[in-house]
């Protein structure tokens, strides 16, 4: 069960504004677990921007206005969950013999790689996209050996090639992807939140809010 008032709570004590009309979001979608899911990794998206020492508004779309100083981004949230490959892949990882097993194909169960569904979200989610302004696509990801920080650069680059194409695509308006994994990679730094820039936007991330994507962290 969601405890709608302490989610709400924790919100507002971290600064972000939008409560009352996300609450309402919560409590008009109670009965419907992955949309109640959706609206958990929005908060919990907010609440990273805000411990970065941003200001943050949660609204209907985009899903996050976000501030840093005198900047102002755009963030749309997307949630990738569990998928049937990563059960299948736990089991091989656990009986392999083999240093060198592959993982995260999901060709075999969706018919499509996991790069194209990253790049197939972004493209759906162009009309968030606000012109003007830097723009993030976030993706909270419970898919671990799928959706995950080795697969989202060739998403971006998908994204590139598109924008190289079609120079007046949507897509020029996406300054990149925020991945918010819930693995966490000791090797990067006890890290679980990168992001992905993309090549050429039509407007480019003032080094203030580029150094804050790089750096925002989420451990819990």
């Amino acid at each position: 069960m969601v405890d709608i008032d302490r989610i709400c709570s924790v919100l507002a004590d971290g600064g972000v504004t939008g409560v009352e009309q996300f609450r309402l979001k919560l409590v008009n979608n109670h009965g419907c677990e992955p949309v109640v899911m959706s609206l958990l990794f929005e908060a919990k998206t907010a609440l990273m921007f805000a411990r970065a020492r941003c200001g943050v508004e949660m609204r209907e779309s985009p899903d996050l206005d976000v501030t840093l100083g005198a900047h102002r981004l755009f963030a749309e949230v997307k949630y990738f969950r569990r998928k049937s490959q990563d059960d299948i892949d736990d089991e091989r990882l656990r009986g392999a013999t083999s240093l060198l097993l592959p993982y995260g194909d999901t060709r075999p169960t969706e018919g499509e790689d996991a790069w194209d569904q990253v790049a197939d979200v972004a493209c759906r989610k162009v009309c968030q996209y606000q012109q003007g302004v830097p723009n993030v696509l976030v993706i909270n990801s419970s898919s671990p050996n799928c959706i995950d920080e080795v697969i989202i650069p060739t998403a971006v680059a998908k994204i590139d090639e598109i924008c190289r194409m079609e120079p007046d695509h949507g897509l020029q308006r996406l300054n990149g992807i925020v991945l918010v994994s819930e693995e966490v990679n000791v090797s990067r730094g006890v890290r679980n939140v990168y992001f992905f820039e993309t090549m050429s936007p039509a407007i480019p991330l003032p080094k203030e809010v580029r150094a804050m994507l790089n750096g925002v962290k989420l451990l819990a």
